[in-house]
């Protein structure tokens, strides 16, 4: 099983396939909040779930399994225009600096309708791993800084 997952990851980053979706969560003060993210679709799947009534009946939700960028954030310039910094591969943390701390990559789980948008990404001309976001069918001309997600919300 693992083989055949690894080759998914190989797979899904020849494809590009990139997904921007929100996910909702509690802040400290208990109020519910709604963050955007970004990340590379790994496969779609469907699982039948059993409702708690007690009718028992089935239902189908049909998923998603992403791999979550590092970081998001909207740029310093503008705060309508989102920031991603891209996960590198192990081995290539590790060329870049041997005595580095290995960041893993991050997975989520998430429904298909929390999807809102394909997406693509723009290198910055600084760095290598920060892109900005870009859609084909959609302008990004609303301040979305405060909505910003981040890895621990997830």
């Amino acid at each position: 099983m693992m083989k055949y997952i690894a080759m998914l990851l190989i797979e899904n980053h020849r494809g590009k396939h990139l997904v921007m979706f929100e996910s909702c969560y509690i802040d400290s003060r208990n109020t519910a909040k709604q963050s955007w993210f970004v990340g590379f679709v790994i496969f779609y799947f469907e699982h039948n779930n059993k409702s708690c009534h007690t009718t028992n009946q089935e239902y189908t939700s049909f998923s998603v399994l992403i791999e979550v960028m590092k970081s998001h954030k909207v740029a310093d310039y503008d705060p309508c225009i989102p920031i991603v910094t891209i996960n590198k591969p192990k081995e290539k943390q590790l060329l870049d600096d041997p005595e580095c701390r290995i960041i893993d990559l991050k997975y989520a789980v998430i429904n298909l309708s929390d999807i809102t948008r394909q997406i693509r990404l723009v290198q910055s001309s600084t760095n290598n791993i920060e892109h900005s976001v870009i859609s084909s069918y959609y302008v990004f001309n609303k301040d979305i800084k405060s909505s910003v997600g981040s890895i621990q919300n997830l």
